[in-house]
């Protein structure tokens, strides 16, 4: 449903604005959703280092909350200053571009910007990289995250 949600409100934003505009919505989008979810757990005393690890630490509360996960994750390194993750899967956000005839107009990955606004909202000084191992049209996908402070 959300993945259906954020699919076509962007293709008709691009129907009506242009599509130049999709990816800074996209952008947007995410960025803001990290910010939220950032907020709750902290709200709610979630366990988040304030290191390399806090944005793993965000993303594995929201997975766990996710009622289907789609992603899988391996831990590659998880130390307080350089954390490494594997993630890979289904994209569902990719899936449903793909299927909209819209990704060409989406940087990928769709979810490095969430990730970059856990580390603002967390106030630590963090890098992420992102190295895309493949994205395929169906939403299958394999990227591996690092955060290095």
């Amino acid at each position: 449903m959300t993945a259906g949600f954020y699919g076509y409100m962007l293709k008709n934003a691009g129907e009506k604005f242009g599509w130049d505009i999709i990816n800074d919505l996209s952008v947007s989008i995410f960025r803001d959703f990290g910010y939220l979810k950032t907020k709750e757990y902290l709200q709610k005393q979630v366990p988040i280092h304030l290191d390399a690890r806090g944005p793993v630490d965000v993303f594995m509360a929201a997975l766990i909350s996710t009622s289907n996960p789609e992603y899988k994750f391996e831990s590659i390194q998880y130390d307080e200053t350089k954390t490494i993750i594997r993630l890979f899967g289904t994209c569902r956000y990719y899936k449903i571009a793909s299927k909209l005839g819209i990704e060409s107009y989406l940087a990928l990955p769709i979810g490095k910007p969430w990730f970059e606004a856990i580390i603002q909202e967390l106030n630590i000084n963090c890098s992420v990289k992102v190295e895309k191992r493949f994205q395929n049209k169906d939403g299958s996908c394999d990227y591996q995250f690092m955060f290095e402070m």
